[in-house]
């Protein structure tokens, strides 16, 4: 899972069909369309607890 992070005010989100690249979306917080990148992957492997 690919978690992106708004440009503007830092807000993350997961956008299931964006396929780690960079887009426009609308933010729930700025309330205007934005630039998302990668914040981070999820590969949900190595140790867990």
């Amino acid at each position: 899972m690919t978690y992106y992070e708004c440009g503007a005010c830092g807000q993350l989100a997961d956008f299931a069909d964006a396929h780690g690249r960079t887009l426009r979306r609308e933010c729930p917080v700025c309330e205007s369309e934005t630039t998302w990148e990668t914040a981070f992957t999820d590969e949900r492997t190595g140790v867990s607890f």
